[in-house]
């Protein structure tokens, strides 16, 4: 199956600027102050779905495998917090960023029921992992973004710097670009020290059951 979604999770007329009425008066009247500021170019972002599945039984179902891959691509991406300079009257507005982000992963289910009759054995067993990877980043968003976020790992990366001791008490970090500077983000000193996302997730049952009684 293939197709392209938009993002749902966004409030309808975001793209409109809005107002709340205040208590304070102006020359007698009710008053209204501006609360978001409007983007006429914000739209809903885009995600390509690809995925590819394969379901097998075998001994007359007694045993079946449900196995997919799937990969998700989304750009265009909605971000609702994007920073504006404090002189526009607001700090962040909502908007789309031009960058590209990949989910894609497999996934495994294995029933099996060793045992069947009025006595009755399953066995369930099924397994996840999903990777998640930013594919691009454009050099306009380096500067929000770059000390967040690197271009091929993971958006849950760690992005650290490589400490190579100390000297007097004053930690020292390794030059990884080798510039003659310490400074983090894009290209620059900061390395991928781990994830937070899981190497793979799953679970694992077995359920006897007897007539009515099931455990």
């Amino acid at each position: 199956s293939y197709g392209v979604t938009g993002n749902d999770q966004v409030e309808n007329y975001s793209f409109m600027d809005t107002y709340t009425s205040t208590s304070s008066s102006y020359g007698g009247n009710p008053g209204f102050y501006p609360t978001r500021v409007a983007n006429p170019d914000f739209n809903w972002e885009s995600n390509k779905k690809f995925e590819i599945g394969l379901e097998l039984g075998f001994f007359k179902d007694r045993v079946r495998l449900t196995s997919a891959f799937y990969r998700n691509r989304s750009d265009n991406m909605v971000v609702r917090n994007a920073p504006l300079p404090a002189q526009t009257g607001f700090t962040s507005y909502i908007t789309n960023l031009d960058a590209l982000v990949q989910n894609q992963g497999v996934e495994f289910d294995l029933h099996a029921t060793p045992v069947k009759g009025d006595f009755t054995w399953d066995l369930s067993f099924n397994i996840s992992i999903s990777r998640n990877k930013l594919l691009s980043l454009p050099a306009s968003l380096s500067t929000l973004y770059g000390n967040i976020y690197q271009v091929g790992a993971s958006l849950n990366s760690y992005l650290l710097f490589r400490n190579k001791g100390f000297v007097d008490g004053v930690a020292q970090f390794e030059d990884l670009n080798g510039d003659g500077f310490i400074a983090s983000g894009l290209k620059n000193d900061t390395y991928v020290a781990g994830t937070r996302d899981p190497k793979f997730y799953g679970g694992f049952t077995s359920a006897f059951s007897y007539k009515g009684l099931r455990l």
